[in-house]
């Protein structure tokens, strides 16, 4: 692995359970582990068994493992042994950085550039090398190992790639090397080659040999393995792209500034251009623009104040202030943060967290105005209004129209339970009140008694309100007494009424009716009650109906109509029932059922028209006896027989008395008539 701290600060990260997230490649060589085997291991346990044997300081592994711990801890400065260069003087700090849905620790070792050298450590690589001659004919000559394990371990005067490789690295090294023979080019590359059973990565050089004249007569050749190192290359960009995975999925900026006026920028993360509305490289060394000439005008010195004191006495700071953004947006951040140490001591940079909370600030802001809202409303009311704790029944807040209301004072209001007003039983009480919490019910119909001993009929309208963080039920209260009372009243005239009765509120449910309107739709009132009026009717007098309804509650005036159906004929008063509110306005119906009576009349009307026939006829008849008693009257006085005449105009005169009664019942029967027409009997 690369050496130690000379080529960056090592890092190590790690969850609240002290579980390793991360460690930069530095960090991989210091503790000499890998990737995964440091990625899950135990923090403390990795102090203990890779790095406190590099601390010659008792008690230094403990000081290093309470910096992981949460909270704030000053810096240490401590002697690291370290591999090559040493005895270094090495600073470890240590920050928390907040994300969504978890808080990191970042543990950070600095080589501040004092110590002294190792003289026990060799100049030399850890690398093992080969250096070899070959023919014209690719027969080696000759193999020089310098140090480490060899990488020509079957060499031998005379052999060939054939005679060491396999078959498919062998034809790979030959191709390469015939081309420097044929080009006489120098060559450079790395490939995959299997020494001493595993899979190696060499760095290949070949250099053809030359004789005074030029000749080509062989190759020269370096083979270098680079394995650990190619290893450390993969592990290190691995480690760099998880550490930019990371704090690009963090939703603010994680930085490294200056403590200066303009807080220049050292280092920021991906997240700098959703905080900013900048780029990291527009930030960092202030190439574009200055972080704190981003901080809001009014901020800025708060801000300053707030850094310099925590750095001042070596604790954390944390502050909310707003940022100009970019787009010239105001947005509210919150920062965390802490200075580090210098390698000379003293604090030179600050390092921490930024995140954006202008949606929780709003949302604060709009809670509190909607708080400030609701309890304008609540104070100033004139309906009744409860908050109601839903666990225990307490009254948590009442306003002055409940306390006219109730007849109690606001302080003894607000001191009481609602099972001391509800006359229902506590435990049934607490049952509805659970409805309404779970979100089901909100209308509720209870019996409240006042401080007066009165007993109230009311309807109460709940709903869940959540205020300071607590679940309450914010409760309003209508006394519907009167409301009951007539109600009950309507009830009992729906009752006693022969006609029949039905009562509606403004969409059309059915609210109450009596048998008789029940028997019509061959239902009973119970199946009744609750249905829409207009689905029981056929689509278009359901459509009549409805317009004549909203003409009553419009107009709040009475309506007569008549249903003619097959086989009745139904007269309807429709009339408004007022409601205190729009939405409580209700239509009474009463239908009386005048089939019967219209036959009636139909059949009088037949029965009249019958006689004034009769009587026309009666007239007619009259006229047509008298006619011929006169011809027969002239005709017997031509007759001898005195006798005979004078009983046939005796019979005549008695036939005559019968007509002139005819005439006069005719007469009468006319005077009958014009006094039924005048008194509307027929």
């Amino acid at each position: 692995m690369p050496s130690t701290l000379a080529e960056g600060d090592g890092i190590l990260i790690v969850d609240a359970d002290l579980t390793i997230v991360q460690a930069n490649l530095p960090m991989q060589s210091l503790l000499r582990m890998t990737p995964e085997e440091l990625r899950g291991a135990d923090a403390s346990r990795v102090v203990q068994r890779h790095l406190a044997p590099l601390l010659p300081e008792d008690g230094a592994p403990g000081q290093i493992v309470a910096l992981l711990e949460d909270g704030p801890c000053p810096p240490l400065t401590l002697d690291l042994l370290i591999p090559g260069p040493g005895v270094r003087r090495v600073s470890v700090t240590a920050s928390t950085v907040e994300t969504a849905t978890l808080a990191l620790r970042l543990l950070v070792f600095h080589d501040t550039g004092e110590g002294y050298a190792d003289p026990a450590r060799s100049t030399h690589g850890e690398s093992s090398m080969a250096i070899f001659a070959q023919d014209r004919d690719l027969r080696y000559l000759r193999v020089c190992n310098p140090e480490g394990p060899a990488l020509l371990p079957d060499f031998a005067p005379g052999k060939t790639d054939a005679d060491i490789f396999c078959p498919e690295e062998a034809a790979r090294l030959t191709g390469l090397k015939r081309r420097v023979l044929e080009t006489g080019k120098i060559m450079k590359g790395e490939l995959p080659l299997t020494v001493n059973g595993a899979v190696r990565t060499l760095e290949l050089t070949l250099m053809p040999m030359r004789d005074s004249d030029g000749g080509i007569y062989g190759i020269w050749g370096v083979l270098l393995d680079v394995t650990d190192r190619r290893r450390a290359i993969e592990a290190l960009a691995t480690s760099e792209r998880q550490l930019a995975t990371l704090m690009s999925n963090l939703r603010g900026m994680a930085y490294r500034c200056w403590i200066d006026r303009g807080w220049t920028m050292e280092f920021v993360s991906e997240g700098a251009k959703r905080i900013t509305g900048y780029a990291p490289g527009d930030l960092v060394g202030n190439r574009r623009v200055a972080y704190g000439d981003l901080i809001h005008p009014d901020d800025r010195e708060r801000v300053w104040q707030k850094v310099t004191a925590g750095i001042a006495v070596g604790k954390p700071f944390q502050m909310t202030y707003r940022l100009i953004t970019a787009s010239g947006e105001e947005r509210w951040v919150w920062e965390q943060g802490r200075g580090v140490p210098g390698p000379r001591g003293g604090v030179a940079v600050a390092e921490g967290y930024i995140t954006d909370i202008t949606d929780r600030v709003r949302a604060e802001a709009a809670l509190a105005e909607s708080e400030e809202r609701f309890r304008s409303i609540f104070s100033t009311s004139h309906a009744v209004m409860l908050i109601i704790d839903p666990k225990t029944g307490a009254i948590v807040d009442a306003n002055p129209a409940a306390s006219a209301y109730y007849g109690y004072p606001l302080d003894t209001l607000t001191a009481m339970r609602i099972t001391d007003i509800n006359t229902l039983e506590p435990d049934e009480v607490l049952r509805e009140i659970r409805k309404a919490t779970d979100g089901g019910e909100r209308h509720f119909s209870f019996r409240h008694r006042l401080a007066d001993g009165q007993v109230r009929d009311v309807d109460v309208f709940s709903g869940r309100v959540v205020i300071h963080d607590r679940a309450l039920l914010h409760s309003i209260i209508h006394d519907v007494t009167e409301r009951r009372r007539a109600e009950e009243q309507f009830r009992a005239l729906l009752d006693a009424t022969p006609d029949a009765a039905l009562l509606i509120d403004h969409g059309g449910t059915i609210l109450a009716l009596n048998e008789v309107m029940a028997a019509r739709f061959n239902k009973s009132v119970g199946e009744l009650l609750g249905a829409c009026i207009y689905d029981l009717l056929p689509p278009e007098l359901a459509a009549v109906r409805r317009d004549a309804v909203e003409q009553v509650l419009t107009t709040g005036k009475p309506l007569q109509c008549v249903d003619e159906r097959v086989g009745m004929v139904l007269e309807n008063i429709v009339f408004p029932i007022s409601g205190g509110r729009e939405d409580t306005r209700r239509v009474a119906i009463i239908s009386r059922d005048v089939t019967r009576q219209r036959e009636f009349e139909q059949i009088r009307q037949e029965a009249f028209d019958r006689i004034e026939q009769n009587i026309e006829q009666f007239a007619i008849l009259s006229d047509h006896i008298r006619q011929p008693l006169q011809v027969i009257l002239g005709m017997t006085c031509l007759l001898e027989d005195e006798k005979g005449t004078g009983v046939i105009q005796e019979e005549v005169r008695r036939i005559n008395e019968y007509i002139r009664q005819l005439d006069q019942g005719w007469i009468e029967s006319r005077k009958i008539r014009k006094f039924l027409r005048r008194h509307e009997l027929v």
